[in-house]
């Protein structure tokens, strides 16, 4: 048995964790970072321990679940979404809280742009609806990194590398967690090796999953009495494909829909959708079926080979697949460096999708078997029907003008010319979003520090602290989160003032390389 003595530990070697790992390590803190799975993305295996959905099946948990060093970061789609409302208790998605302020998260958003290098924040406008009896909505900008910069967790890593501040321990096992005395104790077992690791502040960075399994073992010995809330309550967003947009001719509407270049970056469009209560919200957006097209396919083969920093003989081979289109990627590259925008061929399907907030009930929950395997029960419920008829109607209202507007045709999908005919056609076509998260519950098992309640200085960044799905897929508010957190333990540690960080002005950008 060895024992290794560090300032910080960060379990979850993902996009979130390398990313904690590298801000700690420069503030000058010693870490240690642990992963359950291998360090070589080729080594990959199935995440244990299984989980089984007793109810809809969730395509999330089985394919968005990466046991390996790197995590996500070497399959994320590159998608940053800064919400509109930065609060605390909104980017959490908690209830408004009376007259009480919130600690607003906009320094820590601002951060997190200087680091990827974004030259301005993802934009929100509200649009006008001339339909007195719908709802305003918003029109929000989605950033999408270039593949080459994409995987963050690559590029942390090689940081982390780079120091003898960071010990990176993959194939491990948590053992055990022993609270008691000055100090956390981490009993972990890597390889077949003991190692004790001990250390000032904890970190859990891993996915929503396998953040219920951590904190259940290592919560156990600590709030006992709250140990039943754990799996409460989780979510996603329920994804419907609503209609096919026919584009035609109408450069207007390729210019408002198309995706354009900010600098390396693609900017993508969606519309916000609220009721006026604020109980249900989501987003119509349209997706490009790349995948229908086989030189889409293959650009979209050389972006993840890119990403996953394959070899060169690799990617070269990849790009000579794409030769036979060679006269419809010079059209690409022409839109993309004199219109700035993406080219996209009339053989790609274009489908408006509508996500909704799917229910926060005690009927989605994630649980524990007698054999260690996790039962999770997810589903579509009468609630999410409810708000599905409500958003649906807005969302084809929309529609409906955007396709008078500029001329194009919206053709639905589906028998939806009724009130059951939707309903059939959201129980047997909807999806999840890949955004699982929930399950840890504010006030029962983690404070609004994100702080496991009744341990010292151990933080959880995760989906799982969301207590609702929001508008915003979760990247970019975890990464905020993180600085935060951060922030938090650096000033308990002594290690700095707690003071408002920079403003974005003062803020260096590396800029994205190309």
């Amino acid at each position: 048995m060895s024992i290794l003595d560090v300032d910080a530990t960060i379990i979850g070697g993902g996009l979130v964790g390398t990313l904690v790992a590298k801000l700690l390590v420069r503030r000058g803190m010693r870490v240690a970072l642990i992963e359950k799975g291998p360090a070589a993305l080729a080594d990959q295996l199935e995440a244990r321990p299984n989980v089984r959905c007793s109810a809809r099946r969730h395509d999330g948990v089985y394919n968005a679940r990466n046991h390996v060093l790197g995590g996500n970061g070497h399959y994320w789609g590159g998608g940053l979404v800064r919400p509109r409302n930065t609060t605390l208790r909104a980017v959490l998605g908690m209830a408004p809280s009376g007259n009480s302020t919130s600690e607003d998260l906009a320094p820590y958003f601002d951060a997190v742009e200087a680091d990827v290098g974004l030259e301005e924040s993802p934009r929100n406008d509200r649009v006008f609806v001339s339909d007195g009896a719908i709802e305003d909505c918003w029109l929000s900008e989605t950033v999408v990194l270039p593949g080459r910069v994409r995987n963050l967790a690559a590029s942390a890593l090689e940081f982390l590398r780079g120091t003898k501040s960071c010990t990176i321990i993959c194939d491990s096992e948590i053992m055990h967690f022993d609270q008691g005395g000055p100090r956390r104790r981490l009993g972990v077992l890597s390889r077949g090796k003991r190692i004790d690791v001990l250390c000032d502040g904890l970190f859990l960075c891993a996915g929503t999953i396998d953040t219920l399994l951590l904190v259940r073992r290592l919560g156990s010995a600590l709030h006992s009495s709250r140990m039943h809330s754990i799996g409460a309550n989780v979510h996603d967003h329920i994804s419907m494909p609503i209609g096919e947009v026919a584009i035609g001719e109408s450069r207007a509407f390729q210019e408002f829909l198309f995706p354009t270049f900010r600098g390396n970056c693609i900017v993508g469009k969606r519309l916000e959708l609220e009721s006026a209560d604020d109980s249900m919200r989501g987003v119509l957006h349209f997706q490009f079926r790349f995948d229908d097209s086989p030189l889409y396919r293959q650009i979209k083969r050389i972006l993840a080979l890119r990403q996953q920093r394959a070899g060169s003989i690799e990617i070269l081979w990849a790009m000579t697949k794409a030769s036979p289109h060679i006269f419809e990627l010079c059209r690409i590259g022409y839109v993309r460096f004199v219109n700035s925008r993406l080219h996209v061929s009339r053989n790609v399907p274009v489908i408006a999708t509508l996500d909704v907030e799917s229910t926060c009930c005690g009927d989605n929950k994630v649980e524990f078997d007698e054999f260690g395997d996790v039962v999770m029960s997810w589903d579509v419920r009468r609630d999410d029907e409810v708000a599905f008829e409500r958003l649906y109607e807005r969302a084809m209202a929309v529609l409906l003008e955007l396709a008078e507007k500029y001329r194009v045709q919206i053709k639905p999908l589906g028998d939806i010319s009724t009130f059951e005919g939707r309903l059939d056609h959201l129980r047997r076509e909807a999806t999840d979003a890949y955004h699982l998260g929930g399950g840890l519950v504010l006030g029962e098992v983690i404070d609004d520090r994100l702080r496991l309640i009744g341990a010292e200085n151990v933080y959880v960044i995760s989906s799982a602290v969301f207590q609702r799905p929001g508008l915003a897929n979760p990247t970019m508010s975890l990464m905020a989160l993180a600085h935060r957190c951060v922030d938090d333990l650096c000033f308990e540690l002594g290690r700095m003032p707690k003071c408002e960080r920079r403003s974005r002005a003062d803020q260096p950008r590396r800029g994205i390389p190309s």
